[in-house]
């Protein structure tokens, strides 16, 4: 999931952790504030190449996102894999998706 609008594209969020916060407790709570989805910041993927912060997987936990998200529905959309391979996404997110998709 990738959130449009301001900046012409999918993006991934990097805000900054509210301390003693963890990373995926950052993550879980990003992901609600903008999206109203509740999810589990699972783990910290390998860095990889990448150069930027901590990559964080997170799991759906509720289907459908409550009305506390900050974008609209018409800001956000699921993608495939495959509608995913121009995105510039980070290393870890890419190398994550290319190991964890069943083939077509």
């Amino acid at each position: 999931m990738g959130g449009g609008g301001g900046r012409g594209g999918g993006g991934l969020p990097s805000p900054p952790p509210h301390p003693p916060e963890t990373p995926q407790a950052t993550a879980a709570r990003v992901v609600y504030e903008l999206t109203g989805y509740l999810v589990d910041g699972t783990e910290a993927l390998d860095p990889g190449d990448d150069d930027g912060g901590t990559t964080i997987l997170c799991r759906l936990l509720t289907e459908s996102p409550t009305d506390g998200g900050s974008l609209t529905p018409d800001h956000l959309r699921w993608a495939s894999v495959e509608e995913t391979a121009d995105t510039p996404l980070p290393a870890p997110v890419r190398h994550y998706l290319e190991g964890h998709t069943p083939p077509i």
